[in-house]
């Protein structure tokens, strides 16, 4: 896991996964972990929430069936949210790895990784400013989340 900066007006930066989760991806268990994570919090939203998986989803760092339906499920409905900025529906989330952090540059897509942590900054801005506040967050993920958030000099009230 790590983070990557952004040339936006909405985040200046966010958590960005080090290798693809999902269908062909390397799924290293860190970078699965935050992407659950991020999948669970974006189905709280009233937006998102109808579209929810009904398996429960662990956030445990592996990726099988449930995960990948929760991928799915999320690059789905977000067609319906956000139709003019939505995400690629190919089941994974890639590395945001273009010049501005948003969009891809073959696909001139929004990263789904992006629009995860913009929800997340949106929805939960505590825990995305300080990932020690959230009380459903694995202890592991936890310890990779708060470094990143500190050297972004995030101020933790």
């Amino acid at each position: 896991m790590e983070s990557i900066e952004v040339k936006s007006k909405k985040l200046t930066w966010y958590y960005n996964v080090s290798y693809a989760v999902g269908v062909g991806g390397i799924n290293r268990s860190d970078d699965v972990m935050l992407v659950q994570y991020l999948l669970k919090k974006v189905f709280e939203n009233a937006k998102y929430g109808p579209a929810k998986p009904t398996s429960n989803m662990n956030v445990d760092g592996f990726y099988g069936p449930i995960t990948a339906s929760y991928i799915r499920a999320y690059q789905r409905r977000d067609q319906t949210v956000n139709p003019s900025a939505s995400v690629v529906m190919d089941g994974r989330i890639d590395k945001a790895v273009s010049s501005d952090g948003l969009s891809g540059d073959i696909s001139d897509r929004v990263y789904c990784i992006a629009a995860l942590n913009l929800s997340l900054q949106q929805d939960h801005p505590s825990i995305f400013a300080d990932p020690s506040t959230a009380t459903d967050m694995p202890g592991a993920l936890k310890m990779r989340m708060i470094p990143i958030a500190l050297a972004h000099e995030i101020s933790f009230d």
